[in-house]
C-alpha cells in the first residue's frame, strides 16, 4: 500500500491531487453503482470526485453505504431515490 500511496502521490501532484494515508482497498462496487446512478442524472463527474477525495485523500471507506449516501447528497442528488436504485439494482438511464 506504501508503495501505491508513493506512486499516486508522485503522479498527482502535477494536477493538484491530494492523496492521504490509505490503510483499507475498499470493495467499489457500491460506489460504483453510485456513480452510474449520478450519471442517470447528469452528475457523473461530480459524483466521481467527491468519491475520489473521499476515499483517496480522506480515506473513507466506499463500501459503507453512509459515506456513499452522503457524497451523494453533497452532490445534490436525491439520497432517497439513490437508496432505491440500490435496494433494486435498477439504475436511470440517460
Amino acid at each position: 500500500m506504501d508503495q501505491i500511496v508513493a506512486t499516486c502521490r508522485q503522479r498527482g501532484e502535477p494536477y493538484g491531487l491530494e492523496f492521504g494515508e490509505l490503510d483499507m482497498l475498499s470493495n467499489t462496487r457500491l460506489a460504483l453503482e453510485a456513480a452510474e446512478f449520478a450519471r442517470g442524472k447528469g452528475a457523473y463527474h461530480v459524483m466521481h470526485n467527491e468519491l475520489f477525495k473521499r476515499y483517496f485523500r480522506d480515506g473513507q471507506n466506499l463500501g459503507d453505504r453512509q459515506v456513499v449516501l452522503t457524497a451523494a447528497e453533497r452532490c445534490g442528488l436525491d439520497v432517497d431515490e439513490l437508496k432505491a436504485a440500490l435496494d433494486t439494482g435498477v439504475l436511470p438511464i440517460r
